[in-house]
């Protein structure tokens, strides 16, 4: 086995290395997954007992509203709920196996859908009698009102007092039955039968003093037995609900804990399972281990020990021992690795004593070339401070005229920002110009209105004095109607009043007139100082006017002259900038020829570096040369 890894190669020992840990990681993982399927489906065990607990709890739910409603809506939710169920159970022997408790299982299923069965047929038969009691309750409470017309018809106030007394306790005992019906219990019929007697003799009574109502009195009396009857035919169908309630509920009770005790079941499976897988997986997990250790430390013995005579080798190689190695027959790459150091070994031997010999001479060679290199750079070196000092002046020149360009350029910019000052301010007097004018026009405006509006206020004076007028003749009217009035004695008295009444009021007519002609006057002299004082603001205008129009003409001269200034300034700047771009190429062909006896002094000193690196190297290979000791 030794000797046939040994002629394998590298790659093929260390693929079987890792195909035999990778063979046992295989393992590891279908041991792995055969306990994860074993897990899953314990798993899946117990997913499927949680849905078939959670859908009996819903079922139980639904039973429980069923039972407080006694509603046939949620009779048929409970229906579909245990279809459902049913259905869900139905995968109980698939799922779980057959011997998992399925047939305890299907018969506790059995029963409870029995048990629902008989108890929605005693709801079922309650309800019945329920609307039956309706009936009789209707027709007892037309029977009442026909009753007390008949008693209040005969006068018989006795009676009437107690047909409505008779009335109120059937009233009283019906909310009660009903109210405890509500419940969905067990009636409490003592109460109810006593309130029943007490009807009864009330009835008996007024039968007894009044005998036109003794037929209403009988119809009642039987009504109201076959009520009582009703209530306690619903009082049994409530009390053997009861009973089925409490066997619907034991067996719930038998359902869940035999879901329990399954549920138990499937988590101790579910534990055993775990721990068998874990135990497995250790197993193997351990056996891969072991396996993958030991072929580690083999194939490690198979290429360390051989790589280290190869190291060896190669030491003694580095050391300059050079010795004469012999050829082995082994066939992997070490084998070859040790072959080609042996070559390697040998040759080397023939090759160092060949560049002893060429050392010598290219050390000679290199002294020669040495010296002659020196003398070029001492000339180099003096025409590169020749050209430094040339380039210094020209840069000096270039940096004067490229100042004065630049405050040439900074002239003619000052000028060109004044200039758009100027031009704003003309703009802002032109706008003042058209302002001041528009001003002037609307003054003039202004004047003409004034002078119509103290037109119009002569008018209302003159106005005003017609009524005035009118007023004085109302007035001389008004007493010459009341001396006609006077005089026509009793007959001209409605007439004299009428004349009072004119005459006051041309009185107050007079009075208003006089006022306003006061308020005319006051606005005729305030209409005369606006106008003045309009006519002067118009001249103000126009003569501002005139003053902005002289400053604008002010703004046009600098404007002109700031524009002159630019293409003076502009024109310096251009010739300044074009004797800065001649400074600067006599600069940069000045640069060029510096640039070039500095290559050219680089270059020199490159040689003289080449020169001294090829001395170093010729002095390094014969020192390297002395390292190697040929054995």
């Amino acid at each position: 086995m030794k000797r046939f890894f040994e002629s394998l190669s590298i790659g093929n020992k260390l693929a079987s290395g890792f195909g035999v840990v990778l063979v046992l990681t295989v393992i590891v993982a279908l041991t792995g997954y055969y306990g994860l399927e074993q897990v899953n489906q314990q798993a899946a065990h117990m997913k499927y007992l949680s849905k078939v607990r959670t859908t009996l709890l819903q079922l139980n739910l639904s039973r429980q509203q069923y039972i407080n409603s006694h509603n046939e809506a949620d009779a048929a939710v409970f229906g579909n709920k245990l279809d459902h169920y049913k259905q869900l159970f139905s995968q109980y022997q698939k799922v779980l196996g057959a011997n998992s408790g399925y047939g305890t299982g299907r018969a506790h299923l059995k029963q409870y859908e029995d048990a629902f069965n008989q108890l929605q047929s005693k709801i079922r038969q309650a309800s019945a009698i329920t609307q039956k009691s309706f009936e009789s309750v209707e027709t007892i409470a037309h029977d009442f009102p026909q009753l007390m017309q008949t008693l209040e018809q005969n006068n018989d106030s006795k009676s009437l007092l107690l047909a409505a007394k008779a009335e109120h306790i059937f009233a009283l005992l019906n909310t009660t039955l009903q109210l405890e019906a509500a419940r969905n219990k067990p009636l409490t019929m003592s109460d109810a039968e006593d309130k029943a007697r007490q009807l009864d003799g009330i009835l008996d009574e007024i039968s007894r003093s009044n005998t036109d109502s003794a037929t209403i009195v009988s119809e009642l009396k039987t009504t109201l037995q076959t009520y009582m009857q009703l209530i306690h035919e619903y009082g049994l169908r409530m009390t053997e609900a009861v009973q089925e309630q409490h066997d619907f509920a034991a067996i719930a009770a038998k359902m869940n804990a035999h879901f329990d005790k399954i549920s138990e079941i499937q988590k101790v499976e579910q534990r055993h399972v775990t721990d068998r897988t874990l135990l497995m997986l250790l197993i193997v997990s351990l056996a891969a281990i072991s396996v993958g250790i030991f072929f580690s430390w083999f194939i490690r013995y198979l290429t360390i020990v051989p790589l280290s005579g190869v190291m060896k080798m190669a030491t003694n190689l580095a050391n300059g021992q050079l010795a004469h190695i012999h050829h082995i027959e082994r066939k992997d790459e070490l084998g070859q690795l040790h072959n080609l150091f042996a070559k390697l070994s040998n040759d080397m031997q023939e090759v160092i004593g060949e560049i002893v010999a060429g050392v010598s001479q290219l050390s000679s060679a290199v002294n020669q070339l040495s010296n002659s290199i020196a003398q070029s750079a001492a000339k180099m070196s003096a025409q590169h401070q020749e050209t430094d000092q040339v380039a210094t002046a020209i840069n000096e020149m270039a940096a004067t005229v490229h100042e004065v360009a630049n405050n040439a350029e900074s002239t003619a910019h000052t000028a060109l920002v004044t200039d758009g000052q100027v031009s704003k301010g003309s703009e802002m007097v032109t706008g003042a110009v058209s302002l001041i004018s528009g001003l002037a026009d609307d003054l003039n405006q202004t004047t003409i209105v004034m002078n119509e509006l103290k037109k119009d206020s002569d008018n209302v004076g003159n106005i005003l004095s017609v009524i005035k007028e009118v007023a004085d003749q109302t007035n001389l009217l008004a007493l010459n109607a009341a001396i006609e009035a006077a005089r026509a004695g009793e007959a001209g008295r409605g007439f004299a009043v009428v004349a009072d009444e004119v005459r006051n009021l041309a009185s107050r007519t007079q009075q208003s007139a006089e006022e306003i002609e006061t308020l005319i006057t006051r606005l005729q002299e305030r209409a005369d100082g606006s106008l003045s004082m309009m006519v002067q603001s118009r001249d103000k205008s126009a003569d501002n006017a005139d003053k902005a129009q002289v400053v604008l003409e002010v703004f046009k001269q600098i404007s002109e002259s700031m524009a002159q200034l630019q293409d003076m300034s502009q024109q310096i700047a251009t010739a300044a900038e074009e004797q800065s771009q001649v400074s600067e190429d006599i600069n940069q062909r000045v640069i060029s020829v510096r640039d070039l006896a500095d290559e050219t002094a680089g270059a020199s000193q490159e040689a003289e570096q080449a020169i001294q690196g090829l001395s170093e190297l010729s002095t390094h290979m014969k020192q390297l040369t002395e390292r190697f000791k040929i054995i």
